[in-house]
């Protein structure tokens, strides 16, 4: 029988993968209609592609582990899952809105 957190890790591990299957089926499905010519929404390619590198970064966190790998091989796939997050944070932080000090507005002038 399987412990209380070795379900909780393959149940982790299926939703990172079904996270990923969902960005890439996104990212697929933009592919498809630019074949046709119809417009191609930017945002929802972005989404996928986030959505993917999310997923992956999951599974490369748990699944070693979960399948006995050797310890370098799991030590590898974290510092991947490592790179793979922060190629998803950084862009994230670089573009988010700075901070209401910073803005200006008509009522405030003195």
């Amino acid at each position: 029988m399987k412990t209380a957190e070795q379900v909780t890790a393959w149940i982790f591990v299926g939703t990172a993968g079904s996270i990923s299957l969902a960005g890439l089926v996104l990212v697929l499905a933009e592919r498809a209609r630019r074949r046709r010519r119809t417009s191609v929404d930017v945002r929802r390619v972005v989404l996928g592609a986030f959505l993917s590198l999310l997923g992956l970064a999951g599974l490369l966190r748990k699944l070693p582990a979960l399948l006995d790998a050797p310890t370098s091989v799991v030590l590898a796939c974290d510092a991947l899952s490592l790179v793979v997050m922060l190629a998803i944070v950084v862009p994230l932080l670089r573009n988010r809105p700075r901070g209401a000090a910073r803005r200006t507005s008509g009522t405030d002038r003195g």
